[in-house]
C-alpha cells in the first residue's frame, strides 16, 4: 500500500475510488488513515490545522472577550473617578467647597458601587 500510494498520482479514500466530502473532510480522512506514508498525514494534518477548532482545555482556558471588555470599562472607570477625585481634593483644599459639598459633587459622577472603591477620603 506504502509503494502504491507513493508511485501513484491520486490517492483514493474509498474502494469506490469517488470521495464527496468537503475538502476538510478528505485531509482528515488523509491524515487519519494508518495505511498511508507518514509524509502524506503530516501534510494533511498540517494542512488541516487551520481547520480544526481549539482543543477543550486550550478553548475553556481563554477568557470570555466579554469579561475582557467589562474589566477595561471598570479600569477606565476607576481612573476616571480617581481623576476627578483629585479635582475635588484640591477644590476642598482651596476652599471652594467644603467636604460635605464635594461629596454632593461627586454623587453626581458616581454610584454606590464606587463608593466602596474610593482609595482615599476627599479631605
Amino acid at each position: 500500500m506504502v509503494r502504491e500510494a507513493e508511485a501513484a498520482e491520486y490517492l483514493f479514500t474509498s474502494d469506490g475510488k469517488e470521495f464527496t466530502g468537503t475538502g476538510r473532510e478528505l485531509l482528515k480522512q488523509i491524515y487519519h488513515n494508518q495505511r498511508l506514508p507518514l509524509k502524506y498525514r503530516m501534510y494533511a494534518a498540517t494542512r488541516a490545522i487551520d481547520f480544526e477548532p481549539p482543543p477543550i482545555i486550550e478553548a475553556a482556558a481563554q477568557e470570555d472577550p466579554v469579561d475582557e471588555l467589562l474589566d477595561e470599562i471598570r479600569r477606565r472607570r476607576g481612573a476616571k473617578i480617581e481623576t476627578k477625585d483629585d479635582q475635588l481634593r484640591q477644590k476642598i483644599r482651596d476652599g471652594v467647597f467644603t467636604e460635605a459639598q464635594a461629596l454632593e459633587v461627586r454623587a453626581f459622577y458616581t454610584d454606590t458601587s464606587d463608593i466602596l472603591r474610593m482609595r482615599r477620603p476627599l479631605r
